[in-house]
């Protein structure tokens, strides 16, 4: 990759700072791997996955490839990669680099000669990837996934052993390892998302999740700690408008539609799995009964927080906000959810928030939102309403 500047891509819109890179090592080996591969089929069509921030697309251009389709789950890494393409190749649009943005289907995978892909921390996920290649990519396809060693789970090798006859481990370089899999295992019937069905017993709830979502296949402790405060002694006394702010597996959403049965209600999410995965919580809970027409209740958004919601319009906001990013501890994920919660309040309007208690978000909230008082607290998590002043 001599030609191209992968230590000037930028993570923006991402949170930036000196020890924080848009690129690694696994990147360039990934790329290095693929470049005899493009250079022998330049006009064979590349599929990058789980990009973070435009450098397997990018890379995969500046090697010769000329049709690329890329998904990324994160609406952040998919305006990471739109915006280092403007900067790096003076370009108006992915378009003109013949690259296109693509979701979790089949489609995507149809034809792909190539797949470049960082392996993610989430095994069933990598799983479904290579199913999906096996299943719709070219016969010929040639899957190169690569990680940084201490980021590759132990049995990701693994994973692609139903799907593909020849699977093999590189050796680490710069701290890198690469795997590559060949000759796709053809495999009859439909293909469904693997959603996995959970019924809680407690709530009376079903969550439904795809891999990838957090707290996959269960209900996470901190969000059954906050369902259990959402009650009519917390809530405001008239919610036209409520938010699920980073609604996951849509669980605290479809609460809202039954607690709240003249409201609507926006699902936001920046994962493209966490969206799919809430419309189908919804979806199993239903149906929700309201004077307004069922259509109107409830809206999903992949979205980077609220950037879609207007000033001042919002009632209730409730937020379980990550704390990582990726493989990072990073406690301006959650920072930035509650700036976007004081911009889409409205005057008065309320923030219903759970966290691990030892984290400082109370504090933040308060500076950030607007006055904010403990409304439960048990032996690892607090739960806090905070009133937008």
């Amino acid at each position: 990759m001599e030609h191209f500047p992968l230590t000037q891509l930028r993570r923006w819109p991402d949170w930036e700072s000196n020890n924080l890179f848009a690129s690694d090592a696994a990147d360039r080996l990934i790329l290095d791997n693929a470049k005899q591969k493009i250079a022998d089929n330049p006009a064979g069509t590349v599929l990058t996955v789980e990009d973070s921030y435009g450098a397997l697309a990018l890379g995969a251009h500046a090697l010769g490839a000329r049709s690329i389709r890329s998904i990324q789950d994160s609406a952040i890494a998919e305006a990471a990669l739109k915006a280092n393409a403007r900067r790096l190749f003076q370009v108006g649009s992915l378009e003109e680099l013949g690259i296109a943005h693509c979701g979790w289907t089949p489609s995507a995978f149809d034809g792909v000669d190539l797949i470049l892909m960082r392996v993610p921390k989430d095994l069933g996920l990598l799983r479904m990837i290579a199913e999906l290649a096996a299943r719709f990519a070219s016969p010929h396809v040639t899957v190169i996934a690569g990680a940084m060693t201490k980021h590759l789970p132990a049995r990701a090798t693994d994973s692609f052993h139903a799907s593909f006859a020849s699977v093999s481990r590189s050796l680490a370089e710069r701290k890198a390892r690469v795997i590559l899999a060949l000759q796709p295992i053809r495999h009859e019937g439909d293909w469904h998302l693997p959603f996995v069905d959970e019924v809680d017993p407690d709530l009376h709830m079903t969550v439904s999740s795809l891999p990838g979502v957090f707290s996959h296949a269960s209900v996470d402790i901190g969000t059954r700690f906050l369902i259990s405060q959402l009650t009519s002694d917390n809530l405001p006394d008239s919610v036209n408008l409520a938010v699920d702010l980073g609604c996951g597996s849509g669980l605290l959403t479809s609460h809202l539609l039954k607690v709240l049965p003249h409201a609507s209600v926006v699902a936001t999410d920046i994962s493209s799995l966490a969206t799919l995965s809430t419309e189908r919580t919804i979806a199993m809970n239903g149906p929700y009964t309201s004077q307004m027409d069922e259509a109107k209740r409830y809206t999903v958004r992949r979205d980077m927080g609220l950037s879609r919601q207007e000033d001042a319009s919002v009632d209730l906001i409730v937020c379980n906000p990550p704390f990582h990013s990726g493989h990072a501890v990073n406690p301006h994920a959650a920072r930035s959810l509650f700036v976007d919660a004081a911009r889409t309040l409205k005057p008065g309007g309320t923030l219903i928030t759970v966290f691990n208690s030892h984290l400082p978000h109370k504090r933040t909230l308060e500076r950030i939102v607007g006055p904010t008082t403990q409304i439960a607290r048990n032996h690892k998590f607090t739960v806090t309403r905070t009133l937008r002043i």
